[in-house]
């Protein structure tokens, strides 16, 4: 049977195709046919030869299903049965084998007295084992791959895919389907961590993660020692102004009685230098207070790490790095 397949597959698929000309030739059936669907059938059929040369057989199939659509042709389950069936030999699937022997039963059952009757049905019990084969295999085939996930922390919660999946140290691995899961660790006063993990069915996988310290920063503010010294100027000048002031007052006061303009000339410069002590303690304390907000704001920010100074100690580490390492085994998985 496959030698004459690969025959039929030649006359079908590698010329212009005997079956579907003999098909589009025949008036009688070509003639409830309008010329645009038998031209797109025609080109989805081409189409579907082109993909099976190149080896595209699910391109193939859906070509010849679009044909078949417009054109329904036994010639055409042919072809989707050949295509279902390198498709099943290429990737094993039971269920290409299955698609394979429903198209050339539909082939059989739609053709008028096919001459290649009994080579087909014999075909088809030889996919028939094929299939079961298959299926045996799929069955006895792991379906799920282990994670085992260690964390360098206790008590950091362990989520997989956005699942919570217990806190560190886990006492059991985890049996996930095959593929890219994403593992998240979280624990207070460390930085989180995330990665893809890739899993296998049947493999062991081991996931290994070291948190860093979460880094936090606090300001330092600086010290106002200016705006302390303006300050002090400030009252110095304002008490040499209280006492200049009260001097010539009292100077001023004896001059006039009797009246003695050079001690009133001297009370009066008295009273000036009193003005011109006020105005500078006024100006020192104006000066001493934008020098306390600009000198107490912050000059600097100290690096914190972790949640104290002993998991610090600890965590310090020439190269501490978060990481995470795989590492797959070929044991089979059993049970966890």
């Amino acid at each position: 049977m496959p030698r004459l397949l690969a025959v039929c597959l030649a006359a079908l698929l590698v010329a212009s195709p005997v079956r579907g000309q003999e098909a589009a030739e025949s008036e009688a059936e070509a003639a409830h046919l309008d010329a645009e669907t038998a031209r797109r059938a025609r080109a989805e059929y081409e189409a579907g030869v082109e993909h099976y040369r190149s080896g595209r057989y699910r391109d193939s199939i859906h070509s010849f299903q679009v044909a078949a659509s417009l054109t329904p042709s036994a010639d055409l389950s042919f072809n989707i049965a050949r295509a279902h069936e390198e498709l099943a030999r290429r990737e094993g699937s039971p269920a290409d084998w299955d698609a394979a022997i429903a198209s050339y039963r539909r082939y059989l059952s739609d053709s008028v007295d096919p001459p290649d009757r009994s080579e087909v049905e014999a075909h088809i019990a030889e996919l028939a084992e094929l299939a079961e084969a298959a299926r045996r295999s799929a069955l006895a085939r792991p379906s799920t791959g282990t994670l085992v996930v260690r964390v360098d922390r206790e008590g950091a919660a362990v989520r997989i895919d956005g699942d919570e999946r217990g806190t560190s140290p886990l006492a059991e691995p985890f049996e996930l389907a095959p593929g890219r899961h994403r593992v998240s660790v979280v624990s207070e006063g460390y930085t989180p961590y995330e990665a893809e993990v890739s899993v296998e069915a049947g493999m062991r996988t081991s996931a290994v993660v070291e948190l860093l310290p979460a880094t936090g920063y606090r300001s330092q503010p600086g010290s106002p020692v200016f705006a302390w010294i303006s300050f002090g100027l400030a009252g110095a000048s304002l008490v040499g102004s209280a006492i200049l002031g009260g001097v010539a007052a009292s100077d001023q006061s004896a001059a006039l009685s009797p009246f003695d303009p050079a001690r009133l000339s001297e009370a009066r410069g008295l009273a000036g230098w009193s003005d011109a002590a006020l105005g500078a303690a006024i100006g020192f304390g104006v000066l001493g207070v934008v020098l306390f907000f600009a000198e107490s704001a912050s000059v600097g920010t100290t690096v914190t790490h972790g949640p104290s100074e002993t998991s610090d100690a600890e965590a310090a580490e020439p190269s501490s790095e978060g990481a995470a390492s795989e590492e797959a085994s070929d044991d089979a998985v059993s049970g966890g």
